[in-house]
């Protein structure tokens, strides 16, 4: 069986804000708060899109962060 993507996760320096925007405007659900791992879920399908707070790290080539990320959306 082929491996399937799961969860995705994108770094954001506000939780916050990120979840205002990603959850209710962009893909129309309210997703979950997950205060231990400070991150916002979002299910879309068979994968959980979240975002997470980026404690430090620069999204770049060297930690194979995602540059841009698209979505399908009506």
């Amino acid at each position: 069986m082929a491996d399937k993507l799961f969860r995705l996760i994108l770094q954001v320096d506000d939780l916050d804000k990120a979840a205002d925007f990603y959850a209710p405007k962009l893909l129309d659900d309210p997703g979950r708060r997950i205060p231990r791992a400070s991150r916002h879920y979002i299910d879309c399908g068979p994968v959980i899109s979240g975002a997470g707070r980026r404690h430090g790290q620069v999204a770049n080539k060297r930690n194979h962060s995602p540059t841009y990320i698209y979505f399908a959306v009506r």
